[in-house]
């Protein structure tokens, strides 16, 4: 009667509960939680009850054999998962006095990506329906505890179930959503799904258009080492789909038909019998967002920006060094300033070429600002040029020297004005996903002074560097005052065994210096935040208890005593030494485990 007035699927959850408890011989205290259920207390009684093991097992039993009914899973996974479900909850319950703060606190930490996908992605696909995200907000010590449950074993259970395709964070976030919607407690009756439905309906299928994408029909799998082909689709660009709303209900079309999943608009608690109506072969087939490329190719597209700025640097450099030999004029001092388009030339060639996802929108916009905009730094020095060297041209033939002023300040003015935009962070990306990462926030003053540190750094070694080579360039170049063809190819092939490591030692400067003080700061935030540097000021071991006893306290995630006991321990020498003696049970047991 207790579970018939719950109502829904918490009343079914605890009437398994009662056939459960009442065959293991705790029918009495299952009568108390009946009776406190009966007074509106409900599951959030019963995980209070839960104080050993053995109550915590029979609940997440009761849980997983409905859902188990409810979505068609199988057998064994659902036992695994239940074990795993009852471990991962006694593990938190070591941290929690309470089981509900501790199935709470194991709710936000391991579905906190879930939520945040709930959020972004799935509340998008059903903008006619009023999608429950009380789950998603971060603070989840207010979230009911039937749903907290049923959310932890709903993930697990839908994981347990999928084999490889867990190497899709995203699209697991998607089955999970439906399933959850599915077995909501304020759902109407489901009937009881086939053991093995989902594997059979959704897994496999999808399992089967992956092989097909990757390996061919009919032939051997290849080695391990033997790399894919560059348009054959992966993990990463599967995962991609379920990044964006938009592009899910785009995509996923219905067998037999050239309907949509999302055609008929369904509610989220109908979606999950229609997943194994999906063609997902058809679905899934052609979505490479990112051609694979064994080579240095992507690396030089995708971090055009870094060699922009070091091969701008190395020219600057150079420069420098021309004007205290006296050499080199505005014209070749101008030539600087094509590094822009030559870069962003190589930029927007390889994003067409590595990005066939991008619409052509984005490709369009991409060629009509490498004409029209890049381009100009090239248009303008070539007028420069041809106003000094060819006597044929009109504008060499002007005698005013403001007219060649005036093209040289336009086009260092021009180059500068696409320098500035080609070194612009890209806040919006070609396509508008939510969880693609953004260049939104703004550099602290600590960030900035950290590169402005690494910069310099790099910059100063690579004038040391600089002056060097190109002084043993210019030895090199006097001694070659002959015009045989002989010695022009002997003196090419030296300045260029001489310019080689130069160039290798520049461009690799500025990596060197960011790992290496990235590891320096790194280290020594590490070692202040877990008081390491109490070793250097305190004497009689007191340091080395600061280590161990922060590192528990950052694994329990709670603050375990204060400056007022750590005070009053500083002034028992004797103690100080046995500084294991002043943990906790809790702490030193965790500090076994860890160590």
């Amino acid at each position: 009667a207790a579970a018939r007035m719950l109502g829904g699927a918490l009343g079914e959850d605890l009437l398994e509960f009662r056939r459960v408890a009442s065959s293991t011989g705790s029918g009495q205290w299952y009568s108390s939680v009946a009776e406190e259920g009966v007074r509106g207390r409900g599951v959030a009684f019963m995980l209070a009850a839960c104080r050993t093991h053995v109550d915590r097992r029979q609940l997440v039993d009761a849980v997983v054999e409905r859902l188990q009914r409810q979505l068609g899973l199988q057998t064994d996974s659902v036992r695994n998962q239940a074990e795993h479900v009852d471990a991962l909850w006694s593990s938190f319950c070591s941290r929690h006095e309470e089981p509900l703060a501790a199935l709470q606190d194991l709710h936000g930490q391991l579905l906190r990506t879930y939520r945040e996908w709930r959020a972004k992605v799935w509340a998008r696909l059903f903008p006619h329906s009023e999608v429950d995200l009380d789950e998603d907000m971060l603070d989840v010590t207010e979230a009911d505890p039937g749903e907290c449950l049923q959310d932890i074993c709903a993930f697990l259970l839908v994981w347990g179930e999928l084999g490889n395709l867990r190497f899709c964070p995203e699209m697991t976030c998607f089955l999970v959503a439906a399933a959850n919607d599915y077995c909501r407690p304020k759902a109407r009756g489901r009937v009881i799904a086939k053991e093995g439905s989902f594997l059979n309906g959704v897994v496999k299928p999808i399992h089967t258009a992956f092989l097909c994408e990757t390996f061919a029909p009919g032939t051997p799998p290849r080695s391990k080492f033997t790399p894919t082909p560059a348009t054959a689709a992966n993990y990463d660009d599967w995962n991609e789909i379920f990044w964006d709303a938009s592009r899910i209900k785009r995509i996923l079309r219905l067998r037999g038909s050239d309907k949509g999943l999302f055609d008929a608009r369904p509610e989220p608690a109908d979606l999950w019998p229609l997943l194994s109506n999906v063609d997902w072969e058809r679905s899934l087939e052609g979505h490479k967002s990112h051609r694979e490329f064994h080579n240095v190719f992507p690396l030089l597209v995708g971090c055009y920006r870094i060699f922009l700025l070091q091969s701008f640097f190395l020219g600057l450099l150079v420069f420098t060094w021309e004007a205290t030999h006296d050499f080199g004029s505005w014209v070749e001092k101008a030539g600087l300033m094509l590094v822009v388009p030559f870069w962003m030339a190589l930029h927007e060639i390889g994003f067409q070429v590595i990005t066939p996802a991008c619409s052509w929108r984005v490709r369009l916009r991409g060629i009509l600002l490498l004409l029209f905009f890049y381009s100009l730094p090239a248009a303008t020095f070539a007028l420069v040029y041809l106003s000094y060297h060819f006597r044929w041209c009109p504008l060499h033939r002007v005698d005013l020297v403001d007219w060649r002023r005036g093209l040289l300040a336009l086009h260092f003015l021009v180059s500068a004005a696409a320098f500035v935009a080609a070194m612009r962070p890209k806040k919006r990306n070609p396509y508008d996903w939510g969880f693609y990462p953004r260049v939104e926030s703004v550099l602290s003053l600590g960030a900035w002074a950290f590169w402005l540190v690494v910069t310099g750094c790099a910059m100063g070694f690579n004038s040391i560097l600089i002056r060097c080579a190109g002084d043993a360039l210019y030895g090199l170049w006097t001694l070659h005052s002959s015009s045989k063809l002989e010695q022009r190819w002997s003196l090419l092939m030296e300045l260029g065994l001489l310019f080689l490591p130069s160039g290798l030692c520049f461009f690799a400067s500025l990596l060197f210096f960011t790992n290496f003080a990235m590891a320096a700061v790194g280290a020594t935030l590490g070692v202040l935040r877990l008081g390491g540097f109490r070793l250097f000021w305190y004497r009689r071991g007191i340091g080395f208890l600061r280590v161990p006893a922060n590192i528990c306290n950052r694994v329990l995630q709670q603050r375990v005593g204060g400056k007022k006991n750590l005070a009053e321990r500083v002034k028992e020498p004797i103690k100080a030494f046995s500084w294991w003696k002043w943990m906790t049970d809790q702490e030193l047991e965790a500090f076994v485990e860890v160590w």
